[in-house]
């Protein structure tokens, strides 16, 4: 698997490298806090929903949530998708070098209550 650090994630946006975000939050999530440029597409959905996934050409595929599960299967189900595609599924092959999660583990969160506090407004 391949992961990237919220920090290594910001800096590539800040550099202006391609990159394609793919939010799989649910959509009171978003609603709250979303990253400019990324694509909500709920992980309930996103296996119904795998043709609506559309990178544009040489950009990286990062799979976004709030603490990093989510994204880690959302990611998981695109490589399958590659590689039932026909992508090689070698670990330096394309399905497993295009696409990214972010684990947000190591980046500042906010608690349950606080969220909580934010949708009531």
């Amino acid at each position: 698997m391949h992961e990237i650090e919220p920090k290594a994630l910001a800096e590539r946006l800040a550099r202006g490298d391609a990159t394609y975000l793919l939010d799989v939050r649910e959509p009171f999530e978003y609603r709250i806090a979303a990253l400019p440029g990324s694509v909500l597409m709920p992980l309930g959905e996103l296996q119904q929903r795998l043709h609506d996934v559309r990178p544009p050409e040489g950009a990286l595929l990062v799979t976004i949530c709030h603490h990093g599960v989510r994204s880690l299967q959302g990611s998981l189900w695109l490589r399958w998708a590659l590689i039932e595609a026909g992508y090689d599924s070698s670990l330096d092959g394309e399905a497993y070098s295009s696409i990214f999660f972010q684990n947000a583990n190591n980046s500042v969160r906010v608690t349950n209550d606080f969220m909580r506090a934010a949708l009531a407004g």
